[in-house]
């Protein structure tokens, strides 16, 4: 009802009303950002609120949230308002300025004249003003009111925001420009023919046929994680959406000839389609660009063009062209689509529509849904759930473990050091080195040093467990965290410690990295035992196991059997674990090629915009083989690597580089 009426009220501020038939939505001036988060959802959902509406009831309640002004104390000594008109229309802007320099001219020249006191000269500016303007007053005062609302974008706004002041202007940040140039004042009406076409296109309707939804065909049961995540729209599906907008809306003037605008839908698919880290240069984009047809950039279509007018018509069809990328097409893609990469596709980008996106970032669908207990009571006690080794983690336990762990150095001091190391390679030289000294074969070492003592360690811990902000009842630590790896690694190996300490001491080896078990051992009743246990779980220390994660290579027991879930390989095969894969028979580590099986390498790897593309594409694919050649995989002084294991792992690391 505030924004209906164009009330003026703090609760309005970044909220923008639509009608309800979604084909009538006008996309705002430029700026395809969507609906923004008001901040009347803070009293909507604050419990204060609430008990104030209880116990005054609504219509002092709505009394106060439209008429009143209130604030909030933020601390050291902020005041932050709520509801009301805003604060900063209470105070007059016009306050420094003498009444002197606000009369007229003819009345300060006979107060001039007559020589009459200052403090007087402020009536005679009022009695003056009414009896030159008459009734004016009235009309003047529904021009300012007029002048309140929203002001419409025109084409000379629009040239200042692409080629002068940047969308600072729209927003009141920089100073009042000047005067456009001739050049530019030309240009106003193509830019306003394209404003007119932008308020008149249809953009939900080429959206909604080009890139649908499909809503209607969501069910209940269909409306599942693994269901959802497939109904993405292609890049190309994306580029027809933006290549109908831009034939649509851009008029044919700004496009100087069909072969500019077929080159620069080319650069749009192509950037569509890049990977995550992947950049498109302004050269790329006015590459084959003839600014020669562009006729609205010239101040003069006759006669010779001197180097310095070619340069700065290239310029500023450039300027219009990364506004055209970045700001229309960009801002046309952002509020229609989540852009999110896949974990499946490396780099590559997914887009998904916003009405998808967000039944997928939907809190129920994560681990904060409440369950009613006739819900709690029909699912199966005997399967094991899915479990997060992070989110799991009792916090007793953990400082059990860690007060066990630190008990010893309490009184001790601990000096944590942190080192920063600067050197040049053989293709950039920093010069600025070279400015005060030189290095001949030298690192240049920056460190940090500082003190502990070990009851401060145990409280920082105590704290980092028990003060969090958000908690989730009395378990799990943020996976982010810099010290989660070592919490972890430090509950589950207290758990081997108290389980598992009789199996090292056969001929079987326990391996973990962080959550990830591995054993190896030539009995098979110590292989079921252990793989029973973990199936159970272990409640005091969090651990619950997804079957769907466990491999194995042996015959299970009949309690263990009652698990489809669990994937069975056959006596010698290749075992995986951790990105690597071992072989049964001799123990040696290969290399996991399998993975990019269905998989486009084309985004695999980052290679960007560069002018030596070659160059660049060569020092990528070397740095990448530099990681890919571990040791573990090419070493012959590791006891497992035999020299037919190493050749076979060369030979998939060329492999692989070769596609690439």
């Amino acid at each position: 009802n505030l924004k209906r009426k164009r009330k003026k009220n703090v609760l309005i501020h970044g909220y923008s009303f639509q009608p309800q038939n979604e084909q009538q939505r006008n996309a705002d001036q430029l700026k395809f950002q969507g609906d923004v988060t008001q901040s009347a959802a803070y009293i909507h959902g604050s419990d204060l609120w609430k008990k104030v509406t209880k116990r005054l009831g609504t219509d002092i309640t709505r009394y106060l949230l439209e008429n009143c002004s209130m604030f909030v104390a933020v601390p050291p000594s902020c005041l932050f308002q709520l509801c009301g008109i805003p604060v900063y229309d209470r105070i007059s802007m016009t306050s420094s300025v003498t009444g002197l320099a606000l009369q007229s001219k003819n009345i300060s020249r006979m107060a001039t004249r007559t020589k009459w006191p200052l403090q007087r000269r402020k009536d005679l500016g009022k009695v003056g003003t009414k009896i030159k303007f008459g009734d004016r007053p009235r009309k003047r005062k529904r021009k300012e009111k007029d002048g309140e609302s929203v002001k419409r974008l025109q084409g000379m706004d629009l040239i200042r925001v692409i080629f002068f002041e940047g969308i600072g202007y729209l927003n009141g940040v920089l100073r009042k420009p000047k005067k456009l140039p001739k050049r530019f004042l030309n240009m106003m009406p193509v830019f306003n023919q394209l404003l007119r076409r932008h308020r008149g296109f249809s953009y939900g309707r080429i959206l909604q046929k080009l890139c649908p939804s499909r809503q209607q065909d969501y069910s209940e049961e269909q409306e599942e994680l693994s269901f959802l995540l497939s109904h993405h729209c292609t890049a190309h599906r994306v580029y027809l959406f933006v290549r109908d907008c831009l034939i649509a809306v851009i008029p044919q003037d700004l496009w100087g000839s069909d072969q500019n605008r077929t080159y620069f839908l080319a650069r749009v698919r192509c950037f569509l389609s890049t990977g995550k880290f992947e950049r498109l240069s302004l050269a790329d984009l006015m590459w084959k660009m003839k600014v020669d047809d562009c006729d609205w950039i010239k101040i003069s279509k006759t006669g010779c063009v001197p180097q310095s007018e070619l340069a700065y018509r290239t310029k500023i069809l450039g300027q219009f062209l990364a506004w055209l990328l970045d700001g229309y097409v960009v801002g046309l893609v952002r509020p229609c689509f989540y852009v999110t990469e896949s974990v499946g596709q490396k780099n590559a980008l997914r887009f998904y529509r916003q009405e998808v996106w967000a039944k997928l970032g939907h809190l129920s669908k994560g681990q904060m849904e409440k369950l009613t207990p006739s819900q709690v009571a029909s699912i199966p006690k005997s399967t094991v759930d899915v479990s997060g080794a992070y989110e799991s983690l009792p916090h007793d336990k953990l400082l059990e473990v860690v007060t066990q762990a630190l008990r010893p150095f309490l009184d001790e001091l601990f000096t944590l050091r942190r080192f920063a190391k600067v050197w040049s390679d053989s293709h950039e030289v920093p010069n600025f080195l070279y400015c005060n000294f030189v290095l001949v074969n030298s690192i240049l070492f920056q460190h940090f040093s500082s003190d502990l003592h070990g009851k401060d360690a145990l409280q920082f811990f105590t704290q980092m467990l028990t003060g969090s902000v958000v908690q989730f009842g009395k378990k799990g630590i943020p996976q982010g965290s810099v010290v989660s790896s070592l919490l972890c690694c430090l509950c589950y190996g207290h758990m081997e410690n108290m389980l598992f300490k009789n199996l090292n001491k056969s001929k079987g080896h326990l391996l973990r990295f962080v959550d990830d078990f591995l054993l190896i051992t030539p009995d098979l009743h110590e292989a079921q035992t252990f793989l029973k246990t973990l199936l159970s779980g272990v409640p005091q220390y969090g651990l619950t196991v997804n079957p769907q994660k466990v491999v194995v290579n042996f015959k299970m027991s009949d309690t263990v059997a009652v698990c489809p879930e669990i994937r069975v390989l056959p006596p010698r095969c290749m075992f995986p674990w951790c990105g690597l894969l071992l072989d049964t028979h001799s123990l040696d580590p290969c290399v996991i090629v399998e993975d990019y099986a269905g998989m486009s390498l084309r985004y695999s790897l980052t290679l960007g915009s560069f002018n030596s593309a070659g160059v660049q594409m060569k020092r990528k694919l070397m740095a990448i083989l530099r990681l890919k050649c571990h040791a573990l995989f090419l070493d012959l002084k590791v006891v497992t690597n035999s020299i037919q294991a190493v050749y076979q792992n060369i030979y998939k690391l060329v492999l692989l580089h070769a596609c690439r």
